[in-house]
């Protein structure tokens, strides 16, 4: 189901969940506001997601994060408040919750199952977690991140994109030289005291 880019502006019904057999849900780019139901974790089959660039406000329902064929979640661009949760399925490949109100931790996944997170200005406390070996392109500026970043996360042959930026992660910077593959390093206004 692709409805993007209209002029939507209610919210989504429940109604909208008797389809339990779609893979593909894109509401990209309209003014749906409301809840999200939590009926949408009804789709067993859901594989690709994408609220992205609306207004839908409240916690983004849980059941969602635990669907078993899931791979692509977008809800950036929202109203979202609450926080993730603390683990999320090993099918979900690519997470973005950009500009939203969200707050607590980042969530922990299995070892080389993530390949993208993008969680820039939020509310995102804690610490990279050490998990996140594997992680191809990681953006998480403007939150509060603290702790220092994991032993080791740079030297990922995977990594090709760090922006950590506009956080208080504090401890030794290390070489990110090593990281042949990286195109993208920024973690500028930070509390790193040394390389």
């Amino acid at each position: 189901m692709d409805i993007s880019y209209n002029h939507m502006s209610s919210s989504i019904s429940s109604s909208w969940c008797t389809a339990t057999y779609l893979s593909f849900w894109s509401l990209y780019g309209n003014s749906l506001s409301g809840t999200v139901p939590n009926c949408i974790a009804n789709d067993g089959q859901l594989s690709q997601l994408f609220l992205t660039d609306n207004l839908y406000d409240g916690t983004i329902p849980s059941g969602i994060f635990e669907l078993p064929f899931l791979r692509y979640l977008y809800v950036d661009s929202n109203l979202f408040s609450g926080s993730l949760p603390s683990t999320i399925s090993p099918s979900i490949r690519f997470l973005y919750f950009s500009l939203n109100d969200l707050s607590g931790t980042l969530p922990s996944f299995p070892t080389n199952s993530l390949m993208s997170l993008y969680g820039e200005s939020n509310s995102i406390s804690g610490s990279i977690p050490s998990d996140f070996v594997g992680i191809e392109s990681l953006e998480v500026r403007r939150n509060y991140l603290s702790s220092s970043i994991p032993s080791g996360f740079y030297f990922d042959s995977y990594l090709k994109l760090l922006d950590v930026s506009s956080n208080q992660i504090e401890g030794r910077l290390p070489d990110s030289s090593s990281s042949y593959n990286m195109t993208r390093y920024i973690v500028s206004n930070n509390l790193f005291t040394g390389y």
